[in-house]
């Protein structure tokens, strides 16, 4: 095991990367008159192969007020929306076309009803045949994508 000071160095480089990366993110929102909550989150979810794990370590998230959460995880950064299904029945993904995405069931977050890589019919058709009230759309993009990326899959929600 790493030593405690090592360790504490490591955990702040970390740390310090996810910072800036929010600091871009909420600068690229806020000039755009988004209001905006930051703070640091803990118990996220996420895949790892067909494995589901909690992750207990705190990540900075930007909640854009009445339209999505930004996440940021040491890997990746992560956009999630909710969206009423009926609204999202017809809706139109082609604006979403080389995003990386999930939609998931709203009260379980765990059971992904399709992803970006499933054809247009077959998403249709999981939609009409859902239960579900809401569901939950989660955008996935590289670390180090340009924090504009954010801003653009925040004006396709809306549309």
């Amino acid at each position: 095991m790493a030593e405690p000071a090592d360790f504490l160095k490591e955990l702040n480089e970390w740390h310090y990367r996810l910072e800036m990366k929010q600091a871009e993110i909420v600068h690229a929102l806020y000039h755009r008159v988004f209001e905006l909550e930051s703070g640091y989150y803990n118990g996220y979810r996420r895949r790892d192969g067909d494995a589901v794990i909690t992750d207990y370590f705190p990540i900075p998230v930007i909640t854009v007020k009445g339209v999505c959460d930004v996440e940021n995880h040491p890997d990746h950064i992560e956009i999630s929306t909710y969206r009423n299904l009926h609204d999202t029945v017809n809706y139109s993904f082609d604006k979403f076309s080389g995003c990386t995405y999930t939609v998931s069931e709203a009260e379980d977050a765990d059971e992904i009803l399709f992803d970006s890589k499933t054809p247009r019919l077959e998403r249709e058709h999981i939609l009409r045949r859902s239960s579900e009230k809401k569901i939950l759309f989660s955008f996935f993009f590289d670390f180090n994508t340009d924090s504009t990326a954010v801003y653009e899959i925040k004006i396709g929600l809306n549309r």
